[in-house]
């Protein structure tokens, strides 16, 4: 199964502007991809186990783990600084959880959200940007997933 999002991406600064210019000037040819939080696979941390492994909410996650092995997943904190960890193994609890292996240590607990990471790519070569005042745009994009 593939998937793709459209989502906006607000601009408020000419230097934003002028990166996010870049970022996709970088992506030359329709299969050149980058990793993009997916918006509907956000999930709740329940504890932190050990620096390599958490307990999430649900157990859907080790059936898209055992789908499609190599998951990423991206960890925010409101005043931290983002974090990306490789899922090694994702194994059901039998409470209700699934406990999440990593690769390297990423500390993080409950009070941080996380998203699993897609593979994807820019869906056309157009872009859409409506600015919203001097310097400050608002950029519809798509993209659409790639396996890896």
């Amino acid at each position: 199964v593939i998937r793709g999002w459209s989502g906006q991406v607000w601009l408020d600064d000419l230097a934003a502007i002028e990166m996010f210019d870049a970022f996709t000037a970088a992506l030359q040819g329709r299969l050149v991809g980058f990793w993009f939080p997916a918006p509907q696979a956000a999930f709740q941390i329940i504890a932190a186990v050990s620096p390599t492994a958490c307990d999430i909410a649900g157990e859907a996650f080790a059936g898209t783990f055992g789908d499609s092995p190599g998951v990423f997943v991206w960890f925010t904190k409101e005043g931290e600084t983002p974090k990306a960890a490789k899922v090694v193994a994702a194994d059901l609890n039998g409470d209700g959880t699934t406990r999440l292996q990593f690769e390297e240590s990423v500390t993080v607990d409950a009070t941080w959200l996380a998203w699993d990471l897609a593979y994807v790519r820019l869906a056309d070569d157009t872009e859409q940007a409506e600015f919203t005042s001097e310097q400050r745009q608002r950029r519809t994009v798509q993209v659409v997933e790639l396996r890896v």
